[in-house]
């Protein structure tokens, strides 16, 4: 398994791959997770907003083993798709 250092990164220009707007559902505990790492980073002078974090878990998550990602899956809690239902009190 590789350090997350010490993966190289391709540089993409941004004129090369189009952006698509993606709505998605998170806890809001991994809202504050993701806050805190973003914190965590800037300190160190990596300045990252939640769509960049987001990626580069998706790059780090790619480079695990099968083993380390199953282990990792298991470890959050899995979502009902779609968007949540609201009560409306009276």
């Amino acid at each position: 398994m590789k350090d997350i250092s010490q993966i190289k990164h391709e540089s993409i220009s941004p004129n090369s791959e189009r952006v698509v707007r993606a709505t998605f559902s998170l806890p809001s505990s991994t809202i504050i997770e993701i806050d805190k790492l973003r914190k965590k980073l800037a300190k160190d002078g990596h300045v990252l907003n939640k769509s960049e974090i987001v990626r580069v878990g998706l790059v780090a998550l790619e480079h695990l083993s099968s083993r380390s990602a199953m282990k990792a899956i298991g470890e959050i809690e899995r979502l009902k798709a779609g968007r949540p239902h609201f009560i409306e009190e009276d």
